[in-house]
C-alpha cells in the first residue's frame, strides 16, 4: 500500500487516513480512487469507498424498548442553580 502524505495526494488517489507518522503528519491509503460513472475520480479506493458510503439501513440499531423510552431532557447549569440555590 504506497502510503501518501496530504502533499504528495492528487485527485485519483485515495484520501482515506490511516495513521500518523510523525507528530502532526497524517498518512493516507494512496491507492487508485475509483471512477464514477462519468469518470471523475471518487475520494476513496474500492476498499475504503465500501467502508465510507454504507447503507443507512445498514447502521440503524434493532428496535428495543429501551429505545423507545422518552428521555428528560439535560438541564442547563442556569436550572440547576435556581433549584438548589447556593447558600452563603
Amino acid at each position: 500500500m504506497p502510503l501518501k502524505t496530504l502533499d504528495e495526494l492528487t485527485v485519483s488517489t485515495c484520501h482515506w487516513p490511516l495513521a500518523e507518522f510523525e507528530r502532526n503528519v497524517l498518512l493516507y491509503c494512496g491507492e487508485a480512487a475509483e471512477r464514477r460513472a462519468d469518470g471523475r475520480p471518487k475520494p476513496y479506493c474500492a476498499c475504503h469507498a465500501r467502508r465510507a458510503y454504507v447503507r443507512a439501513a445498514a447502521l440503524r440499531l434493532p428496535t428495543t424498548s429501551v429505545t423507545h423510552q422518552r428521555i428528560a431532557p439535560a438541564r442547563s447549569s442556569v436550572e440547576r442553580a435556581v433549584e438548589h440555590p447556593m447558600v452563603s
